[in-house]
């Protein structure tokens, strides 16, 4: 992840946040779901497992918020 501001980090926080419904730190396919038709991506859940996979590094089957991060700041 690149170097961003304490703003942006405190923004990337709240729409992690957010999308996280059951706050147990992790986002997992059904919120990831939810976060990327918030972003008007129409995706099939194949195309959703498969995003999810692409971002879970660790490959545990969530996306913890360094993760996140790290995708949302390349976009």
């Amino acid at each position: 992840m690149s170097k961003i501001s304490k703003e942006d980090l405190a923004e990337l926080h709240e729409i992690f946040d957010h999308f996280d419904k059951d706050k147990n730190g992790s986002i997992e396919s059904s919120e990831f779901s939810a976060l990327l038709n918030a972003l008007d991506a129409e995706m099939s859940e194949s195309e959703v497992a498969t995003g999810l996979r692409a971002l879970d590094e660790d490959g545990n089957g969530t996306i913890e918020f360094d993760e996140f991060a790290t995708w949302w700041t390349s976009r």
